[in-house]
């Protein structure tokens, strides 16, 4: 396994300027990531997914848009996602 994507921050930042989709503790996020450090990611366009539907799909059955960046602390992440359905219509 390539030693900088051994960590979350290093397969992180090998997809700034990529959608993804963050599973966290508490909460679910869609967004691009536009930065990263030791605490967290940097979101834009970023949205809190409180139900998901079929991944499938392009946007989340029960989503709300956050306003400007946003930052998500890499400790509540659990699962790290590409966005599919932004990727697969570029």
């Amino acid at each position: 396994m390539d030693n900088v994507a051994a960590t979350k921050e290093g397969f992180l930042k090998k997809m700034i300027g990529d959608p993804v989709f963050l599973i966290g503790v508490r909460y679910a996020y869609r967004g691009t990531i536009v930065g990263v450090s030791s605490d967290g990611i940097v979101l834009k366009d970023a949205y809190v997914v409180f139900n998901t539907g079929s991944l499938s799909n392009k946007k989340a059955s029960n989503e709300e848009a956050l306003p400007g960046l946003n930052f998500v602390a890499l400790d509540a992440v659990e699962v790290i996602l590409p966005y599919l359905p932004l990727i697969l219509q570029k």
